[in-house]
């Protein structure tokens, strides 16, 4: 996941085409489908209150609205929601990895 999301958020990644983009962004779109409930299911466990679990279900919360973003009609647009798909799953897999260790 965390290769997927340098190969677009990295300093000075290559460009890609149209085709690597769409099947990136469809990627993105999968790793969120997978980690955003399992993000969810291990916040729900920490006590309502809990910062981990406020940070993480508002981490998740976002990821899931991003997957009702659309492709991109231009080449600017399809890069921003791949980005912003990066961003998220970046986030979920920061927060998967502090609930699962019990840090943060």
């Amino acid at each position: 996941m965390r290769a997927a999301v340098q190969r677009v958020l990295a300093r000075g990644a290559a460009p890609l085409s149209d085709e690597a983009l769409e099947a990136l962004r469809l990627q993105l779109r999968g790793h969120i489908q997978l980690l955003g409930p399992e993000v969810e299911r291990a916040a729900r466990r920490l006590p309502s209150g809990d910062i981990r679990r406020e940070c993480a279900l508002t981490v998740a919360g976002e990821a899931r609205m991003r997957l009702r973003l659309g492709p991109g009609d231009t080449l600017y647009v399809r890069y921003a929601v791949v980005q912003m798909l990066a961003r998220s799953v970046s986030a979920l897999c920061d927060h998967h990895e502090k609930l699962r260790d019990g840090t943060g």
